[in-house]
Order: structure tokens, then sequence, then C-alpha cells
């Protein structure tokens, strides 16, 4: 599997809120470095994942819209546009533009950055 399609198969467990099988394929050092309104955060894989889960978990759905992968020297990027749909605020949109450090086929560092949600 090529980094690229690895980091398909992470986005798609994401999208799928599969959160076993995205902690499995993170590194035991993982670490990400977001910038999101409201700012900057750098995170531990545990503390990666229940962000991932208390922010997706409050929407009824979440849909890949659209997507790109590629390697970019040692690193593979990673841009996603998902859809959501909030039980009371109604849809939501944002874009994601990731950078994945991947070795021994896990990912061991995302630099991202986010749109934030919009509506569409």
């Amino acid at each position: 599997m090529t980094n690229a399609e690895f980091a398909r198969t992470y986005l798609d467990a994401v999208v799928a809120r599969d959160y076993e099988h995205v902690e499995s394929l993170l590194a035991d050092d993982f670490r990400l470095r977001d910038l999101s309104p409201p700012g900057f955060t750098e995170l531990d894989a545990g503390t990666a994942m229940t962000g991932l889960r208390k922010l997706l978990d409050m929407f009824d759905t979440v849909r890949l819209v659209d997507s790109d992968a590629y390697e970019i020297g040692n690193v593979t990027y990673l841009r996603a546009r998902l859809h959501f749909v909030h039980p009371e605020q109604g849809e939501r949109m944002l874009e994601q533009h990731h950078l994945l450090t991947i070795a021994d086929d896990r990912i061991t560092a995302i630099d991202e950055l986010c749109t934030g949600f919009f509506v569409p």
C-alpha cells in the first residue's frame, strides 16, 4: 500500500467514525499539530482521539464530499472536504489540509490546517 492509499484508509476510518481503526493507524508517539479556529493546538494520540470523538459524535451524519491524497517528499498530503448534519444547527461543512508523516505503516504525525465550520 502506498502512503497516499494509507492516508485514504485513515480518512475513510475518520468519516466512518471507526475510532478503533483510526487509533490503530497512529503510532504510539503520534503528534497532532492543528491550526483551526480558534487557534493552534498540539496534542498526543490519546488527546487527539478524545477530541475527534467529541467533534464527530455531535453530528447525525458525516459525509466525505471531496478529497485528494498524494506524496510530497517525505510527507503525504491529504485534503478532505466534509459535510455534516447537526441535530439542531443543521448542515455544516469544513475543509482540512493534512501533512501526514508515515513510518512503518503507522502515522507518526499530522500537521493540519482547518477552515472551521461554515454553512454550505
